[in-house]
């Protein structure tokens, strides 16, 4: 059920039209022993469904006609099998510096510059992905300027600056009246681990 990822939710909101509500952490897959992808057919799951094998027989027309149509499924699918790839990938990379086979160069880092907007949870599941398909660190950097400071964000904007501990980002909190400027030296002070 590669729509309940966290980092997923946007791509799966984009592709199928349904905003999933139940989401849970990468953090959860990335600690799994073993990742096995269970791998059926969009007929097969379909015929499941029809069967009263996934849901109630009374809900079984709504969900073949919504979110298990069949371009949904194709790119749920799509996405699974990218999922396990990448971390695949990633445990292999491990392995490979682990036992000195591949030494690691420069590490790449990704920045998000964070701002109260309510498209900012939006924009760290994206640095999030993009962060573990390469495998580096990320950042959730916040540079507070004096129309941001907290008296003046509206609350519900507000609660976008604390979700950036969900995906794992390191967040870095600065204050300075030119957000931009302010972020650019941040990114220059960081050096690999």
């Amino acid at each position: 059920n590669i729509q309940h990822l966290e980092t997923l939710n946007d791509a799966v909101a984009r592709a199928t039209g349904v905003r999933v509500r139940e989401t849970v952490p990468d953090t959860f897959l990335d600690r799994a022993d073993e990742v096995i992808n269970v791998d059926v057919t969009v007929e097969e799951l379909r015929n499941k469904l029809r069967e009263g094998k996934i849901y109630r027989p009374e809900k079984v027309e709504q969900a073949l006609s919504h979110f298990f149509r069949k371009g949904n499924l194709s790119t749920l699918r799509e996405l699974a099998l990218r999922a396990v790839a990448d971390e695949v990938g990633e445990k292999a990379a491990s392995y490979r510096a682990r036992e000195g086979l591949e030494p690691a160069l420069i590490p790449e880092r990704v920045m998000v510059c964070m701002s109260s907007n309510t498209l900012a949870p939006r924009v760290m599941r994206a640095g999030a992905r993009i962060a573990g398909r390469l495998g580096s660190r990320w950042y959730a950097v916040y540079v507070e300027a004096p129309r941001e400071r907290p008296e003046h964000i509206n609350p519900r904007d507000a609660e976008a600056l604390r979700t950036e501990h969900h995906a794992r980002g390191e967040p870095r909190r600065h204050g300075g009246a030119r957000q931009g400027r302010t972020s650019v030296r941040w990114s220059h002070r960081v050096r690999p681990a």
